[in-house]
C-alpha cells in the first residue's frame, strides 16, 4: 500500500484514471467549490436594403458555467457546462440543450500545469473546440513552454499534438506555436494540416500593438501551403476605444483557422471572415 501511495501522478492516472467523488456535504462541497460563468445575449437586426424587402432579426443566446473543485492540495477537478444558439426570425422556439463541454483534471505544482480529459483547445487557430487526451505547461523565469496530445479532437476525426514557446523579452510578448492534425480518415474531410504560427505584440504610448504570422502545411498531396499576416492596434481615447486590424492571406490560400473568431483570423459581431476557416486564397482586408 506504501508503494501505491508513492507513485506519481501520471502512473496513477495509468493505472486507474482520475475519479473525484464525495460524499461530503452541499455545505462542505461549495467550500471547495469556485463558480464561474456569464449570460449573454444579443439581438441583431439585418436590413437587405432591397426594395420591398424586410429587416429580419437574430437573437445570440449564450450560456456557460464552470466549477472547479479542490479534489487535494494539488488536484482540481473543472466542469464546464454550455448552452449556445441563435434562432433567426420566424423561427419555432425551442429550448437550448445544455452540454457538458469541459471535464477534466488539473493537476499544478510550483510551475508544472497538466492537464487530463476533456479541455478547450486554446491555439491561435482554434476557437472553443474540445479535445480529450493530456496537456502540460511548464514556467521558467520569463518563459513558459507548452505541450500537448489528443486522441480525439471536435476539429477532426484524427490525433492532434501541439507544442508552444511563449516569453517576455522587456516589453514585448512573444509566442510560437506548432499544432499538427493527422490526416482525417472520413468520407467528409477536415484537412487541418500542420500550422506554425509566430506572434508579438507590446505596449507603446497607450497604444497596443500585435502582428502574427501563421502558416499551414496541408497534409492533402499537391495542396500549396496557406499563410496569414494580421497586424492589428488599438487603443481608448475619452472612453472610446479604437481598433484597427490589417489582414491578408497569400495567393494559394490562408492558413488553417477552425474558426473566424480564432487569433489568427477575423471577427467582428457584425463582421467576419468566414472564409478563413477554410482556404480563403488572396484575401485582404
Amino acid at each position: 500500500m506504501k508503494k501505491f501511495a508513492k507513485m506519481s501522478l501520471v502512473a496513477a492516472v495509468a493505472v486507474a484514471g482520475l475519479t473525484n467523488v464525495s460524499a461530503s456535504s452541499l455545505e462542505e462541497a461549495v467550500k471547495n467549490t469556485d463558480i464561474s460563468g456569464k449570460v449573454y445575449v444579443e439581438f441583431i437586426a439585418d436590413d437587405s436594403g432591397v426594395v420591398g424587402g424586410s429587416t429580419d432579426t437574430l437573437t445570440d443566446l449564450d450560456f456557460d458555467i464552470t466549477f472547479s473543485t479542490k479534489v487535494n492540495d494539488n488536484v482540481t477537478s473543472i466542469v464546464r457546462i454550455q448552452a449556445d444558439s441563435a434562432p433567426a426570425e420566424g423561427a419555432v422556439s425551442t429550448n437550448t440543450n445544455v452540454d457538458l463541454d469541459n471535464v477534466y483534471f488539473n493537476y499544478a505544482k510550483n510551475n508544472l500545469s497538466v492537464d487530463f480529459g476533456r479541455w478547450e483547445m486554446a491555439t491561435p487557430l482554434t476557437d472553443g473546440n474540445q479535445a480529450e487526451g493530456v496537456r502540460a505547461s511548464y514556467k521558467m523565469d520569463m518563459v513558459t513552454l507548452g505541450g500537448g496530445y489528443a486522441v480525439s479532437s471536435e476539429t477532426t476525426n484524427g490525433d492532434l499534438g501541439f507544442v508552444s514557446g511563449m516569453a517576455t523579452v522587456g516589453p514585448v510578448n512573444l509566442e510560437a506555436w506548432y499544432v499538427a492534425f493527422s490526416t482525417d480518415t472520413q468520407a467528409t474531410v477536415v484537412d487541418a494540416g500542420k500550422t506554425t504560427t509566430f506572434a508579438a505584440s507590446t505596449t507603446l504610448e497607450n497604444v497596443n500593438l500585435s502582428a502574427r504570422y501563421a502558416v499551414t502545411d496541408f497534409n492533402t498531396a499537391g495542396t500549396e501551403n496557406g499563410s496569414t499576416l494580421k497586424l492589428a492596434a488599438s487603443t481608448t481615447i475619452s472612453n472610446v476605444g479604437i481598433h484597427a486590424t490589417y489582414l491578408t492571406t497569400a495567393e494559394e490560400g490562408s492558413s488553417y483557422n477552425e474558426d473566424a473568431s480564432a487569433a489568427n483570423g477575423y471577427e467582428l459581431s457584425q463582421l467576419d471572415l468566414d472564409d478563413l476557416a477554410g482556404n480563403a486564397a488572396d484575401t485582404t482586408l
